[in-house]
């Protein structure tokens, strides 16, 4: 069978998976949404785990272990606990239900296809050189950028406390981080050391915009534009960067700061405009 067919395959059994587990998980749950969604993401990550392994012939060993089998896994769970924060199943119709499980089995049958993908470029040009890594790299890119955003929205809408939320941003930013600089073969050393130091600043952002009063959309929407520029200098760890890059990166600080001062809401006296 070759690779591309088992991509098929997979992303199709990822998404009818979703599904059996979600409708089901909810009956067993019974309206407990913490059983439900550990239902789903139990049968679901080690179906993905067994799918990525597959798709790469078995033969993930070594760092690939963290950076091609458990990425995809912390994707497809992330995305996951998306969909249960975006419409919580518990006292929702039989339409409604059937509406989420048939959109939300599409959005991720279309997610694990790119994904995988880019997971079987990622590993063979890990190994060799191959004409479609650029591609990979570019598809795991997005992903990554993409993925963080929900992660951080889930995480932050959690009812965690403030330190456990803050442990998990560590965490996740930490994996995407080594992950995207690992695309780009980075020496080890230098890598451990930028992933610590992106990891670390996302955190601090976390911590300081945590006291700011504003709606955990734009929390978390400022939090993934924060880790889209660390991220982005990282990448570049062993190039100048361009001058139009700092202007990027100089408009959507900005786009920042307005957020946070047209956004926030103090109370009696509002906004600070």
């Amino acid at each position: 069978m070759n690779t591309r067919l088992r991509i098929v395959l997979s992303a199709i059994g990822i998404s009818l998976l979703y599904v059996a587990a979600a409708s089901l998980g909810s009956d067993i749950a019974k309206g407990n949404e913490l059983i439900h969604s550990a239902i789903e993401l139990l049968v679901v990550g080690i179906a993905e785990a067994i799918f990525v392994a597959w798709i790469c012939n078995w033969q993930i060993k070594g760092e690939r272990v963290l950076t091609i089998l458990v990425h995809p896994i912390l994707v497809i769970a992330t995305t996951i606990l998306f969909f249960n924060l975006a419409l919580p199943l518990a006292g929702a119709g039989f339409f409604e239900r059937l509406n989420f499980f048939i959109t939300n089995a599409f959005i991720l049958l279309v997610l694990t296809y790119v994904l995988h993908a880019s997971v079987n470029v990622l590993n063979l040009s890990s190994i060799q050189n191959i004409p479609l890594a650029q591609a990979g790299k570019s598809a795991n890119y997005i992903i990554t950028l993409i993925i963080s955003y929900l992660g951080l929205a889930v995480t932050i809408n959690s009812s965690f406390s403030i330190i456990l939320q803050g442990i998990l941003v560590f965490f996740m930013i930490g994996l995407f981080t080594n992950t995207a600089l690992w695309t780009i073969n980075l020496e080890k050393e230098q890598r451990l050391t930028a992933t610590l130091g992106v990891s670390l600043i996302v955190l601090l952002a976390f911590f300081i915009l945590s006291l700011w009063p504003i709606e955990t959309f734009y929390l978390s929407l400022i939090m993934a534009l924060i880790y889209y520029m660390i991220l982005g200098i990282a990448l570049e760890v062993r190039e100048v960067l361009p001058r139009w890059i700092w202007l990027e990166y100089g408009a959507i600080f900005s786009v920042i700061v307005l957020i946070l001062l047209l956004i926030g809401n103090w109370g009696i006296n509002g906004t600070i405009f």
